[in-house]
């Protein structure tokens, strides 16, 4: 690994501990079939530790900022999810006149 390379992923670490996640590593970019480049991908997870769904972001948009709201959208978007399925389930065993 470069030094560039080291101080790359210091830096994109950085961000997402600042933004409340728990860095888990980079996917490299690529070029797909048409020769588009796509860019590597930084993934983390909620350092919360209650929902442990990776996460990425784009290491061009990788800041503290956007980590926090990637943690958030998840969040809301697990909590939506669990109210429906108890709602679902609850259902089930409700009784019926």
């Amino acid at each position: 690994m470069q030094a560039s390379e080291t101080i790359a992923n210091f830096f994109l670490e950085t961000m997402v501990v600042l933004g409340g996640g728990r860095f888990r590593g980079t996917q490299a970019g690529f070029r797909d079939r048409r020769g588009i480049r796509v860019e590597p991908l930084v993934l983390f997870d909620d350092a919360a530790g209650a929902h442990t769904s990776t996460m990425a972001l784009p290491a061009s948009q990788v800041s503290a900022r956007a980590v926090r709201a990637a943690i958030k959208a998840k969040r809301e978007e697990f909590e939506t999810y669990t109210e429906k399925v108890s709602i679902r389930v609850l259902g089930h065993f409700s009784v019926r006149p």
